[in-house]
């Protein structure tokens, strides 16, 4: 499948759930508020990280494995569901152990270790079967079974607070779709699949393969997991819940920002991991490197010109104060854009550790930065700290980028009408559809 199609694909179908994930978002924060918010989303950081580690970035493992025909997807889904079993297991003795001796504030420790269960079994699930599809170049199924179920839970939300529900129920609720997306998920694949319902399972060759990649792209994942996360326990110790829960929303709407340029890596991908037409893969991703920073520039124009009203109108006035902070974080939002973008060419082609040298000179930078701007400038600080962070990695993976490819670094800057004409095509071509 040409990658014009791939990506054609993907951006319609990813963009459908990821547009229903901001409107749960935007729901559930005017229904908990920000300082309700807050504490909920710095929950789910927690169970993020618990993910990465207990899955052993299996997904990434398994994008790879598939797209190279390493390993049959057959056998890579049965191994997710034994190996996802197994985990939760090991995940109710982890959490039990640090909700004992870390309770988190505003809920028990039985419920705490309820919603861990719910949320970190039900994201492996989705991580793991959701890469499979993808693999396949399916972007349909997966995209309308947890699109529609987001859907649900935004409509079941709202009538749930109209019937007098209290915010706690309201949580519950929220953390069960986790798991109800990964089981729907699950089965869809082997209905859509039915030659994967026969049971087989990966060679010991083979799942040390898998395991080897895995390590390898879990290291990466993991420095990048708090460079572009560690912000929120700096923000969670030196500022207010409320201050929390616009800090994180700045954050989660530029990662909402992020949904195209993560739509174009997960078509990227495969294409560069099949070695084919590596060059125009390289060239693509330069086309659409510069179309990004012309949109981003004209997002953050209209941020400048209207965030202020419209962020309290779209989440309530509990979030007077996300405006400053998305601003600041702008110039790193449009790192991080064009980042996904090269961190996927790099994976492709089997050279992740140039990701991990990136995000790890990132990580130092927003440590250190953060150590001292979150004291004296609060939210406004972080997000400074962080788009440092973000560009700096940026600089390093564009100068490999040029190195490992036939693109020159003032070809990103080269802006042209032609790119927007190519887009057009892509998107609009009945050839491609």
């Amino acid at each position: 499948m040409q990658l014009e199609r791939l990506i054609q694909q993907s951006l319609i179908w990813r963009g459908f759930y990821f547009c229903s994930i901001l409107l749960l978002n935007i729901v559930f924060s005017r229904q908990l508020e920000a300082a309700g918010i807050g504490w909920i989303y710095f929950l789910t950081n927690i169970f993020s990280l618990v993910v990465l580690v207990g899955s052993f970035n299996l997904d990434s493992g398994f994008t790879f494995m598939v797209s190279s025909q390493k390993i049959k997807a057959q056998s890579l889904a049965w191994f997710g569901i034994v190996f996802t079993a197994l985990m939760a297991l090991f995940i109710f003795g982890g959490s039990s152990f640090y909700f004992k001796y870390y309770p988190s504030s505003g809920i028990s420790t039985p419920i705490a270790l309820q919603y861990s269960l719910l949320y970190i079994v039900g994201i492996i699930l989705v991580n793991l079967f959701t890469v499979l599809f993808y693999a396949d170049n399916n972007f349909f199924i997966p995209n309308i079974v947890l699109g529609s179920i987001n859907l649900i839970l935004a409509l079941g939300l709202i009538i749930a607070k109209s019937l007098g529900f209290t915010n706690n129920q309201l949580i519950h609720i929220y953390f069960s779709f986790f798991l109800l997306q990964g089981v729907f998920l699950t089965i869809a694949y082997f209905l859509f699949y039915k030659k994967a319902m026969i049971f087989s399972l990966p060679n010991k060759e083979q799942l040390y393969l898998l395991f080897k990649y895995s390590s390898i792209s879990l290291c990466s994942n993991l420095v990048f997991f708090f460079t572009y996360r560690i912000d929120y326990w700096f923000v969670e110790m030196y500022c207010s819940t409320s201050d929390l829960g616009n800090y994180i929303q700045a954050s989660k709407l530029g990662q909402m920002l992020l949904i195209v340029p993560q739509i174009l890596a997960s078509a990227v991908f495969p294409a560069t991991a099949n070695k084919i037409h590596q060059y125009d893969t390289a060239s693509i991703i330069a086309i659409l490197a510069r179309i990004i920073i012309q949109v981003f520039v004209c997002i953050t124009m209209l941020i400048l010109l209207v965030g202020n009203w419209l962020f309290p109108l779209l989440f309530g006035n509990s979030f007077q104060q996300l405006y400053q902070p998305m601003l600041l974080l702008m110039p790193g939002i449009l790192s991080l854009a064009i980042l996904v973008l090269l961190s996927a060419f790099f994976g492709g082609k089997n050279k992740v550790y140039i990701n991990i040298i990136g995000v790890s000179i990132g990580l130092v930078i927003v440590v250190i930065a953060d150590s001292f701007l979150v004291k004296s400038w609060g939210i406004k600080g972080a997000a400074i700290a962080s788009s440092i962070a973000y560009v700096a990695n940026l600089l390093f993976c564009l100068q490999q980028f040029v190195k490992h490819s036939n693109i020159r670094f003032t070809e990103l800057l080269h802006f042209q009408q032609s790119d927007w004409l190519w887009l057009k095509q892509m998107l609009f071509s009945n050839k491609t559809v």
